[in-house]
């Protein structure tokens, strides 16, 4: 697989960032990797260590500012953007606060609102072309042991990140430009001692496959493992359908609730379309009076 002539941006300039990133540039893509400006300098000299091959700027890409200067400069040298890799280090960062609530906050900032600000920057420039490829990474909780408050600091950023992954899928897709996730997973690994460069050889792979334009995925959520991918999705169950909705009470959840929480019958949607006619014909199939006038009484 190559990426002759694609342009990426990679958000985060050190570990799983910079060898995404460095990834892409062996394959032939003009990379551009952005790091907070505290963190820009140690992630050059690494760079420059290692053999180079990325052009590393010190923006901080939660501010939205630089974000768009990051992308101009993109658009400047190159006239184009390919590929966009969130891949911030939101852990690392927030780990740095004492206090909850900021840990929460730059979490959120690095995870979420720097993606944010990276596609809003990035989206003009794909749009254009017709083609766009972004890889929105999860939080790496590569953590020696647990530490619940940092852990539900990365895991709310995260579910943002999710979100806005799918609803920017199904925005992207009349443009070409395709968006997945790519979620690393540490948690497991912890009573085995294996170190993060087992999981990053798993996700780096992952990432420039879902960056390549032979990828069809949309709105993807891949897991990455040790040496292991595979799909996480989320689902909707059949649940329970009250054949006559106007008389549904608390007592009808209470009576039907086995059913309510059962993951019977349960789907996989890939769009909202296909979730609306998934429980639509639920309805359909079990309601016997018909739909009630807005304002009836």
């Amino acid at each position: 697989m190559r990426f002759d002539d694609r342009v990426a941006i990679v958000t985060g300039a050190s570990g799983l960032s910079q060898r995404i990133g460095r990834a892409l540039a062996q394959r032939g893509a003009t990379v551009f990797v952005s790091d907070s400006p505290r963190s820009a300098p140690q992630a050059a000299r690494e760079i420059a260590a290692t053999g180079g091959g990325l052009l590393a700027f010190p923006y901080d890409v939660a501010d939205p500012d630089q974000a768009v200067a990051l992308a101009q400069t993109a658009v400047r040298g190159f006239g184009r953007i390919d590929v966009v890799v969130n891949c911030a280090d939101a852990v690392t960062e927030a780990g740095k606060e004492s206090d909850a609530g900021a840990r929460l906050a730059v979490a959120w900032q690095a995870t979420v609102s720097g993606a944010f600000n990276v596609l809003q920057a990035a989206w003009p420039a794909m749009t254009a072309r017709g083609f766009g490829r972004v890889v929105n990474v999860g939080a790496r909780l590569d953590l020696p042991e647990p530490q619940p408050a940092l852990e539900l600091a990365a895991a709310v950023a995260e579910c943002g990140l999710a979100g806005m992954t799918r609803a920017l899928a199904a925005a992207g897709a009349e443009h070409g430009i395709a968006v997945n996730g790519l979620l690393p997973v540490f948690a497991e690994m912890r009573q085995q001692a294996a170190s993060s460069w087992l999981v990053g050889a798993t996700a780096v792979p992952a990432a420039v496959w879902l960056a390549h334009e032979d990828c069809p995925s949309r709105g993807r959520f891949i897991l990455a493992g040790p040496r292991r991918l595979a799909e996480a999705y989320s689902s909707a169950a059949a649940g329970y359908q009250c054949p006559v909705p106007t008389e549904f009470s608390a007592e009808h959840v209470r009576a039907h609730w086995p059913t309510v929480s059962s993951a019977a019958g349960s789907l996989a949607p890939a769009s909202s379309a296909e979730y609306n006619a998934f429980r639509v014909a639920i309805y359909e199939a079990v309601v016997t009076e018909p739909a009630a006038t807005p304002g009836a009484r």
